[in-house]
C-alpha cells in the first residue's frame, strides 16, 4: 500500500477494500521474485485479469496494454495504452509481457 500510495497503478482507485498487492511473475517462493520491485498495487478485478495475461504494461512504452476483446468494456474505460507509472523491475515486466503477447495473439 505504501509502495504506491494506497492506489491502483493502472485504474488510481484508492478504495483500500479493493486493493491487492499483485505479483508480477507469481508467487514462486523463489527469492529472486519475492521482492518489493515484482509486485503492482491493484483494483481485485483488474488484479484478475493480470494474473491471466488479458492486462499487462509494455516494458518497451511503459504503457498498459489489453487484449482486444477488453478493450470496450466499460470497467475498463480509457485504460489501453495509459501511462502506467509503476516501480517494477524490467525482468518481471518482460515476463509477463510475454505471456500477455502469447495469451492475445490471433
Amino acid at each position: 500500500m505504501l509502495r504506491y500510495g494506497g492506489r491502483c497503478v493502472f485504474t488510481e482507485c484508492d478504495v483500500e477494500e479493493v486493493l491487492e498487492a499483485a505479483h508480477v511473475v507469481p508467487h514462486t517462493g523463489y527469492p529472486l521474485f519475492e521482492r518489493a520491485d515484482n509486485s503492482l498495487l491493484l483494483r481485485s478485478d483488474i488484479h484478475a485479469l493480470f494474473d491471466v495475461f488479458l492486462v499487462s504494461i509494455d516494458p518497451a512504452t511503459g504503457r498498459l496494454q489489453l487484449a482486444d476483446r477488453l478493450r470496450d468494456k466499460e470497467f475498463l474505460d480509457g485504460l489501453h495504452d495509459k501511462p502506467v507509472v509503476h516501480r517494477v523491475a524490467r525482468q518481471p515486466l518482460d515476463w509477463h509481457f510475454k505471456r500477455f503477447r502469447r495469451m492475445t495473439a490471433p
